[in-house]
C-alpha cells in the first residue's frame, strides 16, 4: 500500500486534488476532457505521419490497459466504503477483497491481451521511436492520473460511488479499446501483410476510440458534477487525512 500511495505523489496526484477542489466541476471536467482527448490525438498524428504502425497501437493500447488497471485498483481501494474502512489512520477506505478480485481477474485479462499482441507485434514490427513512445505513454498516463486527482479524490466522487461501479466502470472503454485494435489489424491487412501503408482504416478505428473514450468520460463524470460545492468541501478534509499515507 506504501508503494502505491508512493506512485501516487510521484505522478503529482496529490497536486491534481488541490486543483480539483479549487476549479469549479465544469472547469474539472473540461481540462480533464482536454488532456483525454489529447492523449487519444497524439497516436494518431504519429500514424498519419508514419511514426506508429499497427504494432505500435497494438502496444500503446496494451500499456494502456495497464494503466487502467492501476487507476481501478486505486478507485476500489480508496472508495468511501464505511463497511470496509479501516480503524486505522489509513488512505485504504474501500474493500480490499474486491480490489484483490478486481486485480487478479483484469490481471489475468491484461497479460492474454499482452501475450497476443506480441504476437500480432512479432509479425508486423514497430516503427515508433523511443521519443514518440515516451511521449505517448506519459501521456496516457497523465491523463488517467489527472481524472483520478481531479474527480475521484478532488471532486470527491469517491464519496458517491460505489465498489461495483469503480470495478465495472473500465470495461466499456476498453472494449472500445479494443475493438479499435483488432479491427484496424484485420482492416490493415492482417499478420500476412507486414507494414501497411495505407493507414486510413486504423486512424479512423482511433478516432472512433477517441470519441467513445470521451463520451464515457462525460457521462462518467457528469452525475458526481452537479453536487454543490458545499456538498464537496465538508467531506475534504477527512478525505485528505485519509489519502495521505501516516508514517
Amino acid at each position: 500500500m506504501l508503494a502505491v500511495a508512493l506512485l501516487l505523489r510521484i505522478l503529482g496526484v496529490e497536486l491534481m486534488v488541490r486543483l480539483g477542489r479549487r476549479l469549479p466541476a465544469g472547469g474539472s471536467r473540461l481540462l480533464s476532457a482536454v488532456v483525454l482527448v489529447l492523449a487519444n490525438l497524439l497516436p494518431i498524428w504519429a500514424v498519419l505521419e508514419g511514426r506508429f504502425g499497427v504494432g505500435d497501437a497494438l502496444l500503446l493500447y496494451w500499456v494502456e490497459n495497464l494503466v487502467v488497471w492501476f487507476t481501478t485498483m486505486v478507485r476500489l481501494l480508496t472508495v468511501r466504503d464505511p463497511a470496509h474502512a479501516s480503524r486505522a489512520r489509513s488512505w485504504v477506505t474501500g474493500d480490499r477483497d474486491r480490489a484483490r478480485l478486481f486485480g487478479l481477474r483484469f490481471g489475468a485479462f491484461t497479460a492474454v491481451h499482452g501475450v497476443l499482441s506480441a504476437v500480432l507485434i512479432a509479425r508486423v514490427g514497430l516503427q515508433g521511436r523511443l521519443l514518440d513512445w515516451a511521449a505517448a505513454a506519459a501521456l496516457i498516463l497523465f491523463s488517467h492520473a489527472l481524472s483520478l486527482g481531479l474527480h475521484w479524490f478532488g471532486r470527491q466522487e469517491r464519496t458517491r460511488a460505489t465498489a461495483e461501479w469503480a470495478m465495472t466502470a473500465p470495461y466499456p472503454r476498453l472494449l472500445a479499446l479494443h475493438i479499435t485494435v483488432i479491427g484496424g489489424f484485420v482492416l490493415m491487412g492482417g499478420p500476412g501483410s507486414g507494414i501497411v501503408d495505407d493507414v486510413s482504416a486504423i486512424t479512423v478505428l482511433m478516432g472512433g476510440k477517441l470519441l467513445i473514450d470521451l463520451g464515457f468520460h462525460v457521462v462518467e463524470h457528469l452525475g458526481p458534477a452537479r453536487a454543490t460545492r458545499s456538498e464537496l468541501d465538508r467531506p475534504a478534509e477527512t478525505s485528505t487525512k485519509r489519502y495521505t499515507v501516516h508514517k
